[in-house]
């Protein structure tokens, strides 16, 4: 996918989905405000691997993981 496209919340989706079956959680909980260890790391990769497979901006992605900034992950 180009940089110049948006990606859409499905390739978002599918990525935490991903993510969180590695890491045994569901996305619900990826996507919460937890802090609880080794949750925050699993929402890092995630946000890192959206980044790299969708060239989104940050902000996009921190939107997806209701998050207020990407520095909050």
């Amino acid at each position: 996918m180009s940089r110049a496209a948006k990606p859409s919340r499905a390739v978002h989706a599918a990525i935490a989905r991903a993510v969180a079956e590695q890491y045994g959680f569901t996305v619900a909980q990826l996507r919460s405000a937890s802090r609880k260890q080794p949750l925050p790391e699993a929402r890092q990769v995630a946000m890192w691997a959206a980044r790299l497979v969708t060239g989104a901006s940050w902000a996009a992605i921190a939107a997806f993981y209701r998050r207020r900034s990407e520095s909050t992950a």
